[in-house]
């Protein structure tokens, strides 16, 4: 782990967060945080300055700091912003102001925090480049969509989907365009692996389809027929993806999900699963089993060879659409529903090891609405809500 000097200009940063829920198995977890035990809460962070916040970004923890987006909604304009926190204290260290709402979440690599802004019906948004250690906007790149699609960060490069604008590769120190695949409507968080781009599409022409990281050539398409939604996972010689029709705020009329695992050279299809209802959650990878949040309100575990249903469980109230969250020592699965209530569950068996009701620990007559997905590192676990509360937990009940 990289370790620099503490200052006012030189913040302590560890291992980078290069993709949507860190890393390529999309645990949400990049180090040896264990979360089977019931946290506590360490800190409530909320600025009353912001004008109708709300967090649907997941935040990323790197060394000693939490990087976030933000929407912000007034009567007369939508903006957003990124921001930074303290990880042990909730202190906000930075924030820096985007042209419209973040729903993206922040990817941080090489000591620049990378994030794209916009909502579905927003255009000409873009991606930018902060600094991690103040916020300073080092570049930004416009597109003619929106990107509600999180970076990925790898080999000095960053691959992004843009809305009706396709597929963007830019250099990551500069933010010149290396290529640009268009022509799909894609707000999935790619995967960069074995030097494919796996993306997927959710309006128009619904495909699954890889790309050449080099060129941004099509490497194989795969018609699918659901939305891609849930970010992408690679185990060996398969990808997988979740797939479903409704959105973040409702079920579609007929709710229809599944999970799909395709071959990751060809693109030819090797099992899928059926769910009750859309899947937008990512799909994390453990070691035996793959888990998936579905908008009927539970979690499911299958088993990855074969897409065999392994167990579900329920979440108690709303859906399940922010990524659940796997802990390094697979100890603990945690689960965040949109009716905030928050679950930590056995992996194998999807046995209840705790629960938190955010309403009652808030002080909140309605539980806070959760479409962030929780982050863990450092000892800490990070969470945003709806109603603008980014909050921080320990597993201790120390602080």
């Amino acid at each position: 782990m990289l370790s620099l000097p503490l200052s006012s200009d030189r913040p302590a940063l560890g291992d980078d967060w290069p993709s949507f829920r860190g890393g390529v198995f999309r645990r949400g977890s990049i180090d040896g945080t264990a979360a089977f035990q019931k946290p506590s809460l360490a800190w409530r962070s909320m600025n009353k300055d912001h004008i109708s916040p709300a967090y649907a970004s997941s935040p990323a923890i790197v060394g000693t700091r939490v990087f976030v987006g933000l929407a912000e909604q007034s009567v007369f304009s939508a903006t957003g912003r990124v921001l930074c926190f303290d990880l042990a204290t909730g202190k906000q260290s930075w924030e820096a102001e985007t042209r419209y709402p973040v729903f993206s979440s922040p990817a941080v690599s090489g000591g620049k925090v990378f994030v794209g802004e916009g909502f579905h019906q927003d255009s000409d948004c873009s991606l930018y480049a902060f600094a991690a250690a103040s916020g300073k906007k080092l570049w930004s790149f416009k597109t003619g969509s929106h990107l509600e699609s999180s970076p990925h960060i790898a080999d000095g490069r960053v691959f992004f989907g843009a809305g009706d604008d396709g597929v963007y590769c830019l250099d990551s120190e500069d933010g010149r365009k290396l290529w640009h695949q268009g022509g799909l409507h894609v707000d999935i968080a790619p995967l960069l692996s074995g030097g494919l781009v796996y993306a997927g599409s959710g309006y128009g022409k619904l495909e699954a389809f890889a790309l050449d990281g080099r060129s941004g050539a099509f490497a194989w398409r795969t018609p699918v027929k659901l939305p891609a939604w849930g970010a992408p996972v690679r185990l060996g010689n398969r990808i997988i993806y979740g797939l479903g029709n409704g959105n973040f705020t409702e079920s579609a009329q007929k709710p229809a999900g599944a999970v799909l695992s395709l071959s990751a050279v060809t693109g030819k299809l090797a099992w899928r699963t059926e769910l009750p209802d859309g899947v937008l959650t990512a799909v994390v990878a453990g070691r035996k089993a793959l888990f998936v949040g579905c908008r009927d309100g539970r979690v499911y575990s299958l088993d990855p060879a074969s897409g065999e249903l392994l167990w579900s469980a329920a979440c108690g109230a709303g859906a399940v659409v922010s990524s659940p969250l796997l802990d390094s020592a697979e100890r603990a699965l945690v689960v965040a529903s949109t009716g905030g209530l928050l679950h930590g569950l056995a992996p194998a068996s999807g046995r209840r090891l705790w629960s938190l009701e955010l309403r009652k620990l808030l002080g909140e007559e309605e539980g806070p609405q959760v479409y962030s997905s929780p982050a863990a590192g450092g000892g800490r676990l990070v969470l945003g809500t709806m109603s603008g509360s980014l909050l921080g937990f320990t597993f201790d009940g120390s602080d």
